[in-house]
């Protein structure tokens, strides 16, 4: 399949998973399940397609998550867990954290307005929020399942990048904007990191691969969603931080 192909099918998947819980009403809400039921992939009509992803997530992904991953008793996310839901150990990772956070709080904004799954993003926020680090510095990298420091970020900015993530998301949930820019974890502050270490080109290359010229990271605050343009090289992050 091309890539065409496959984005035109996920995308359309997509509306008919959303669809029977974005709120849409009588004409329209048949209109969207019409529409996405009119064309057929691999004998599946977009519908169908859209009914396999909402069972594979409400009926498989989130049971799981709910009796092996989420802390229910100090909040966030145990992931070092197998496909059994047997733990390796309960340590916790900031990048989860983030990534967790935003997964709830999307969930709950588009999804299913459940205040079940609002619980598991303010849990994981507040969890987060207690590791804190100095203004300047990058969330530690590995947690006990208390919150204590294990491992440093060690320059590593994609525990910041996912935590911003999640806080916005989190924000568009509550409405508290606060969250929007808290410390390090806030994308102009991870920005702002970037530029005050002056991380060489090389960094870049690195982080990247040696043969690929698209930098995945997309670490400064414009490229949290991928917006940027200029970040999408080595050449262009380099640039971006006066080298």
């Amino acid at each position: 399949m091309n890539r065409r192909g496959f984005l035109e099918i996920s995308s359309g998947a997509a509306l008919a998973l959303v669809a029977p819980h974005s709120g849409v009403k009588g004409q329209q809400k048949q209109t969207a399940r019409k529409v996405a039921g009119s064309r057929n992939y691999a004998g599946l009509s977009l519908v169908e397609l859209g009914d396999q992803y909402r069972s594979d997530l409400f009926a498989d992904f989130l049971p799981f998550m709910d009796k092996f991953v989420i802390d229910h008793e100090l909040g966030g996310f145990m992931c070092n867990t197998d496909h059994t839901g047997a733990r390796v150990n309960d340590n916790k990772l900031s990048w989860f954290e983030g990534r967790g956070t935003w997964v709830y709080s999307f969930l709950y904004n588009n999804l299913a307005r459940e205040q079940k799954y609002l619980d598991v993003a303010r849990r994981s926020v507040e969890f987060t929020l207690k590791s804190k680090p100095p203004e300047g510095e990058l969330w530690p990298k590995e947690l006990t399942r208390e919150g204590k420091q294990l491992t440093s970020a060690d320059g590593e900015i994609y525990g910041d990048i996912f935590i911003a993530e999640g806080l916005a998301e989190y924000s568009k949930a509550t409405g508290e904007r606060p969250y929007l820019g808290h410390g390090p974890g806030d994308s102009v502050q991870v920005h702002r990191y970037l530029r005050s270490t002056r991380l060489s080109a090389g960094y870049w290359t690195n982080l990247s691969g040696a043969n690929c010229k698209v930098f995945s990271g997309c670490a400064c605050s414009g490229c949290v969603d991928g917006t940027d343009p200029a970040c999408h090289t080595d050449a262009g992050n380099a640039s971006r931080y006066g080298h």
